[in-house]
């Protein structure tokens, strides 16, 4: 199915409290739905499904973040982040860094 489809949403699910998914189909109640329908039309996303495949992928990348985030801060530390420690990292990265061809 190329994207959501709200009318059988509407008719599977009067009640606007009871969303779920169901069938492969998103059912959101009417004021979700509506804010979804004004995402994909101010946004540039093709259908409805894009919008929430992407806010899907977005979750993902910040559970992912969070993640690397409080394994770091568990992790001992190993040195100080001073001014050295930057301009050395900048180095190491400009070093690895590919000139644009002409």
């Amino acid at each position: 199915m190329n994207g959501i489809n709200w009318h059988t949403c509407r008719a599977r699910n009067p009640q606007p409290q009871a969303a779920h998914h169901e069938h492969g189909e998103h059912l959101l109640p009417d004021t979700l739905r509506d804010f979804v329908d004004q995402q994909v039309r101010g946004t540039g996303y093709g259908t409805s499904s894009e919008y929430v495949r992407e806010l899907r992928r977005r979750d993902q990348q910040r559970q992912q973040l969070r993640a690397l985030l409080l394994d770091g801060a568990q992790a001992p530390a190993t040195g100080q982040a001073d001014a050295r420690y930057f301009a050395g990292l900048r180095q190491r990265i400009a070093a690895k860094a590919v000139p644009p061809q002409a």
